[in-house]
């Protein structure tokens, strides 16, 4: 075994957790439970806290944990706690146990990724972007035969996960069960991102402050930095997957699709390899990857509303308010001190990415953009 084999495989031992000695108790935390301090999480979990953040930071992260929410959908009912700041229940509120789908249809219990199209017996699902494992838990959930594996590139939202799988009983799946044993539900958690342009992975840097906002936090391609970042080749070779199917691909980590998608073409746009693709493609990220991005999710049979490629408000009064300031500096520059030179040409150049947005079709607009395909979770394009 190479060196760099080893290393990955004892990193993500350390990721993925303890062994089935100590793997997370069957149980359910009733609605309400305040968790309050670190010695009420069971040892091995306080531990992998420590080890992720630091004990004085995991100490201050329980303590400012909100009461176990308990949100009921799709004939289920999945157990959730994050930072009382947080908006995040709020937002899963709002989008799953609600009776209104992605563009206000009455819909019953919405299904926004499609779960309940899933029929495989025994479904394989990835979730790039598991945030506080709400997905996660409800696919266990729904269907208790699946395997996921789950990526969250944030320490503070990997701990946080780790915990509403503790609180839901979810099964953590070992190494070993995820490679040989495909007859074992559970989910496969993995504190890091997916995207890296090497094999086996990169040690990237993630931006955001997820102990404001859980949703705020991105990868930094190209910055070095103490998070680990994979390689979808090198993963799935690694961890014996090449040859399996995915029933379901939910794609949510915050701009990582503009490096993922084109990276892994292969798989997405096949849908032998991949029968379901949802999520979100986030809009005002200013990647290089969109225009690849949209037309390789086009050719999978992705379509998109074209009110996403127009400028909004927004922007038009943002662009319109750039020309002023650029004409009041070329129309004063002999009256102007030295500094003013660099705020002319950063006021340019933000001109010119609006404007380059506006030619090249790439997407807009306030809000992201769900990515529902047609002939993946059923939905039709928004009228």
């Amino acid at each position: 075994m190479t060196n760099t084999v080893a290393a990955t495989l004892a990193l993500i031992a350390l990721v993925v957790g303890p062994a089935r000695a100590v793997q997370p108790q069957r149980m359910i935390m009733h609605e309400g439970l305040l968790l309050g301090k670190l010695s009420a999480l069971p040892p091995w979990l306080s531990a992998l806290g420590v080890s992720l953040v630091g004990h004085e930071k995991a100490q201050h992260m329980v303590r400012s944990m909100s009461k176990v929410t308990a949100i009921s959908t799709l004939g289920v009912t999945v157990n959730v706690t994050a930072l009382a700041k947080d908006d995040t229940i709020g937002r899963l509120q709002k989008e799953f146990a609600n009776r209104r789908d992605a563009w206000g249809r009455d819909c019953g219990e919405c299904d926004d990724y499609g779960l309940r199209h899933l029929t495989s017996p025994m479904p394989l699902i990835l979730d790039v972007g598991g945030n506080i494992g709400f997905i996660s838990s409800l696919i266990a959930r729904v269907h208790p035969q699946s395997q996921v594996i789950a990526f969250e590139p944030s320490p503070v939202t990997y701990f946080i996960l780790r915990i509403n799988f503790w609180l839901n009983g979810v099964h953590v799946l070992t190494t070993e069960e995820l490679q040989g044993r495909p007859k074992i539900g559970g989910v496969y958690p993995v504190f890091g991102g997916l995207g890296a342009s090497r094999a086996p992975f990169e040690w990237l840097e993630v931006a955001g402050n997820a102990l404001a906002q859980s949703q705020n936090v991105n990868i930094s391609f190209g910055k070095s930095g103490e998070v680990p970042v994979y390689h979808w080749e090198s993963f799935m070779e690694l961890h014996g997957l090449t040859s399996r199917t995915f029933d379901l691909v939910k794609l949510d980590c915050e701009c990582c699709e503009y490096f993922l998608v084109p990276q892994v073409s292969k798989w997405i746009t096949n849908r032998s390899l991949v029968k379901r693709l949802a999520g979100e493609l986030h809009g005002p990220c200013h990647a290089v990857g969109e225009t690849e991005t949209l037309s390789l999710l086009r050719s999978r049979g992705c379509q998109f509303h074209s009110r996403n490629f127009l400028a909004t408000d927004k922007e038009r009064i943002a662009m319109a308010r750039l020309e002023k300031q650029i004409n009041r500096l070329e129309k004063h520059a002999h009256e102007l001190p030295t500094g003013a030179t660099a705020q002319g040409r950063d006021t340019r150049e933000r001109l010119a990415e609006f404007q380059r947005r506006v030619a090249t079709g790439n997407f807009h607009g306030t809000a992201d953009l769900a990515l529902f395909c047609h002939g993946d979770t059923g939905y039709l394009p928004p009228p």
